[in-house]
């Protein structure tokens, strides 16, 4: 016959959330908060403004030289996720109504887009540099390396596709 221990004393029954500083975690899934959204936001548009610093920096630095010079379209994703994040989460957040029931709605949609937006820059700007995709292709880069108009156009395609997704919910 088996020995049972009484364990209620060293596993609950029902699953406790521990406090951490005061802030009880909402594990829920159910809801995003405002701080989760402008955090997010805040990291886009800081990694969307050091991005592009940089490439200001080696445009200007490339005209230096006589080079030619232009915004490549994986740039062009990061400009336009660094756009999404500040307008279209940190000012709603920061000008609508909280106690509207739908003010998140639109934050949450364009952090998803964001998101989308972001990864695809990554993608594209290594196939922009030929660094993983195109490394078979030879000669002077175009304004757009094929693969960099493929993960390019998905990320454009893709995006608003779930800011709609997430707005019509």
């Amino acid at each position: 016959m088996p020995i049972r221990k009484d364990t209620s004393d060293v596993w609950p029954q029902e699953p406790q959330l521990i406090e951490i500083a005061g802030i009880v975690p909402d594990f829920s899934g159910e809801s995003m908060d405002s701080g989760t959204l402008a955090n997010f936001a805040s990291v886009i548009g800081a990694f969307g403004a050091a991005m592009l610093y940089f490439r200001i920096q080696r445009e200007l630095h490339m005209n230096q030289q006589g080079e030619r010079v232009w915004i490549p379209l994986a740039d062009w994703l990061i400009i336009l996720a660094t756009l999404v994040s500040l307008l279209l989460v940190i000012v709603p957040l920061v000008t609508l109504d909280s106690a509207s029931p739908n003010h998140l709605r639109l934050p949450m949609a364009a952090c998803g887009a964001a998101a989308i937006l972001v990864s695809g820059y990554v993608f594209a700007i290594l196939a922009h540099y030929r660094i993983f995709f195109g490394s078979s292709r030879t000669g002077p880069r175009s304004l757009a390396e094929p693969l960099e108009i493929m993960f390019s156009s998905i990320a454009f395609f893709a995006a608003p596709g779930l800011f709609l997704f997430i707005l019509g919910r």
